[in-house]
């Protein structure tokens, strides 16, 4: 009697999840709609106010670079009139620019065009980017069946992140195609590839210390090969744009600057622990957020340690740990960058084997639902959801590997008591 109860409340479920799909798909795509009309919008002239303001930092450290001045990019109130200009406001405050010199560089030739044509340049560059993404993201989901694949990829392009990205102009659409070509690179064993990939964070240096700290460990010097020379490049580069004196300074520029919340350090509308710790201290002392968050740092540190096994067959398991980690431990991340997600998540779904699956495009679909909430649980309820999110699931898949050991040990132990 308990066995036919049993089946019936399953095919209950089953009709009600049937039923509910369908008005959740069509939900979603609406939205994605609207999330896709606002950059399009940008894009053909029709700017919101806060449109196109990180591309306007980006464009001001350009045209500082190609004026002669590549000394003056972490001197904010240099880079003010141009960004005044770019989005037409006046007396406003600088957002400083955080960057790498070489990247300041690689943007030069923008700085050549208007400010407004530069904008739209510099969205059909990220257009052409992702689509190259999304063709690595298919190739991640390989092992999956046809239609899932295509779903899973569309579900990561019409993510709010990127949208949102784009919108402001932000490079986070490369930071996502290194993040997939590196994994696909790994996977396949070609390491000197996956430094190449890789060397695409330099943009955002602080992204390749857990990544390279797990490839040391695992032995993946190959990866080294190609990744080392190319930063001593982006390095050298550096400091041809800037000078030895300005070049040496932008280390305490970084640190001086996390203290300042009017020039871009806004903790309430980070993510990690940085942005956890900030959305219930506020924005008035970002050093200070930033110290208290260092034990959970910490305590991060160790569990993608513990999370992590090493061995080749694992590398997806492995990766979303690790990217889960790099989520919660960098001081400077925003909701755009959780772009970086979309790769580890969608590879351990398609590594992911029985039960593991369904749970796996379950968590996918639950952390896409929070992001589509984007700034308003942290910045109006003080509270970022998504950070408590991100820990949530990298401590299963700690507790998980643990539960994992333990059997394995356990078996070990009475085969050799047996034998």
């Amino acid at each position: 009697m308990k066995r036919v109860t049993s089946l019936g409340r399953s095919e209950a479920l089953r009709y009600v999840v049937r039923l509910l799909a369908p008005v959740a798909v069509l939900l979603a795509g609406f939205l994605a709609l609207l999330w896709w009309a606002q950059p399009i919008a940008a894009f053909l002239g029709r700017r919101e106010p806060w449109d196109a303001v990180d591309f306007a930092t980006l464009y001001s450290a350009a045209d500082a670079v190609l004026r002669g001045d590549g000394h003056l990019l972490y001197s904010p109130d240099a880079l003010l009139n141009v960004q005044d200009a770019a989005v037409g406001r006046a007396d406003g405050e600088p957002l400083a620019y955080l960057n790498p010199p070489f990247f300041a560089l690689l943007l030069a030739p923008l700085a050549l065009l208007p400010f407004d044509t530069a904008f739209q340049v510099w969205l059909l560059l990220n257009a052409a980017l992702l689509a190259l993404s999304a063709w690595l993201l298919h190739q991640i989901v390989a092992p999956l069946p046809p239609r899932l694949r295509l779903a899973l990829v569309v579900v990561c392009l019409s993510l709010y992140p990127l949208t949102f990205a784009l919108r402001l102009g932000q490079f986070s659409v490369l930071l996502l195609l290194s993040w997939a070509a590196a994994y696909l690179f790994l996977k396949r064993g070609a390491d000197r590839k996956a430094g190449v990939a890789l060397a695409g964070l330099l943009i955002k240096p602080e992204l390749l210390i857990p990544v390279s700290i797990y490839l040391l460990w695992t032995k993946r010097t190959g990866v080294f090969e190609t990744l080392l020379p190319l930063t001593l490049t982006a390095v050298a580069v550096s400091f041809l744009v800037t000078g030895i004196e300005a070049g040496l300074a932008y280390p305490e520029f970084i640190l001086s600057n996390a203290n300042d919340a009017g020039r871009g350090t806004r903790l309430d509308l980070m993510f990690g622990w940085n942005g956890l710790l900030g959305g219930f201290l506020g924005n008035e002392d970002p050093l200070r957020t930033t110290l208290l968050s260092l034990p959970f740092v910490t305590l991060t540190a160790l569990a993608v340690i513990k999370g992590c096994s090493g061995r080749a067959g694992e590398l997806a398991r492995d990766w979303l740990v690790v990217t889960l980690g790099t989520v919660l431990v960098d001081p400077n991340f925003f909701i755009q960058d959780t772009l970086i997600l979309a790769p580890a998540a969608l590879g351990f779904a398609a590594a992911a084997q029985g039960l593991q699956r369904p749970v796996a495009l379950g968590a996918i679909a639950l952390g896409w639902v929070i992001l589509a909430f984007g700034l308003y649980p942290g910045g109006a309820l003080g509270l970022n959801v998504f950070s408590l999110y991100v820990a949530a699931i990298l401590a299963l898949l700690v507790l998980r590997r643990r539960a994992a050991t333990v059997e394995m040990e356990g078996a070990a132990g009475l085969f050799q008591r047996a034998a």
